[in-house]
């Protein structure tokens, strides 16, 4: 089956909030956190009582705690800018057509006090603490939509700057030049790499997820996989495939399949709620057990091959363990052939 070609979006569109990674952490923040505190990461303590009156209404003022939480360096003017477009876009106090100044002020005057240095702001100091915990779960669902996105039906649209981890909001925020001599520094890294040690390298860089070269080793790696594998990455049919064991919630397979050429695609999800906290890391059977999948299309006991790692994976009765599969990446692209 011939699969129509869409565009599949890097996240910065002008309809979206965020771009993809910010959006990932905001993921978190919106109920994957564990024990159900998405609310601590959007209420704010009480501000001081002479700032009161500056506090925006209508739940404005969860806009800028949420996506403080995507950047805490020079966050301050991005976030009252973004917060000023939000506003006027949402056209209840105030719009592009007929601005409110007083009420714009006043929300500039509650960002720069919620996000200020210079006295005690316990805010601040609970936003800090939760940020942690958000850019780390935030950057292992980056990486699984990234897998998704150059294996998925479709084209997929990479915005520039986004081969790292970037955090930015929409405009003004997202029209910020992008500083490329770190990017093309870690690429020629990567090209200089032995293709033969790829697993110990993504295992490597996935230590700190936050930094991005997991996600532009992962980016590189399937454009590769996608210009040797073009009629099945193009052309290729689609299907869902099932998951069973403890933690089947928390992946998302499918599989791609053109003529002989078989890919599978495993991405985990909800990592918040899997992990519990920050610093672990999703491999291996400590946290997966007993989770499988069921490759339907495949021999019972096929050999397929990590596009990513280069890492062999043998299936067992039709089914991929994913202890097995995640033994050193918390995610897989694998390529197989039909008997």
């Amino acid at each position: 089956m011939r699969v129509e070609v869409r565009q599949i979006p890097e996240g910065l569109h002008e309809q979206d909030q965020a771009g993809a990674c910010a959006r990932c952490r905001l993921g978190v923040g919106s109920g994957q956190k564990p024990g159900g505190d998405a609310a601590q990461l959007t209420e704010p303590r009480p501000m001081p009582t002479e700032n009161r009156a500056q506090q925006p209404r209508d739940g404005e003022h969860v806009l800028p705690v949420r996506h403080g939480l995507e950047a805490l360096e020079h966050y301050a003017e991005r976030i009252d800018a973004y917060m000023r477009k939000a506003a006027r876009e949402a056209k209840v106090h105030t719009s592009w057509i007929n601005p409110n100044p007083a009420y714009e002020d006043a929300l500039s005057g509650f960002v720069h006090a919620l996000l200020a240095r210079e006295q005690a702001n316990p805010f601040l100091d609970d936003l800090r603490q939760q940020a942690a915990q958000v850019e780390w779960f935030g950057s292992l669902s980056t990486l699984s939509m990234t897998l998704v996105k150059f294996t998925s039906p479709g084209v997929p649209d990479l915005y520039q700057g986004n081969e790292l981890v970037d955090l930015s909001l929409v405009d003004p925020d997202n029209r910020r030049p992008v500083d490329y001599a770190p990017r093309a520094q870690l690429l020629d890294e990567l090209y200089g790499l032995d293709s033969t040690d790829m697993a110990r390298v993504a295992q490597g860089f996935l230590a700190a997820p936050q930094d991005g070269r997991a996600k532009l080793l992962v980016t590189w790696r399937l454009l590769e996989l996608r210009k040797r594998r073009l009629e099945l990455l193009r052309d290729g049919d689609y299907r869902g495939l099932a998951a069973s064991g403890a933690r089947a919630a928390h992946l998302l397979a499918f599989a791609r399949s053109h003529g002989r050429h078989v890919l599978v695609t495993l991405a985990g999800r909800l990592f918040a709620q899997l992990l519990r906290e920050p610093g672990r890391l999703p491999l291996g059977e400590d946290v997966w057990g007993d989770t499988t999948v069921e490759v339907p299309d495949l021999p019972a006991s096929a050999t397929l091959i990590n596009a990513i790692t280069g890492e062999r994976v043998t299936l067992r009765d039709g089914r991929i363990r994913l202890a097995e599969a995640f033994a050193t990446f918390p995610g897989a692209v694998l390529l197989g052939e039909k008997t």
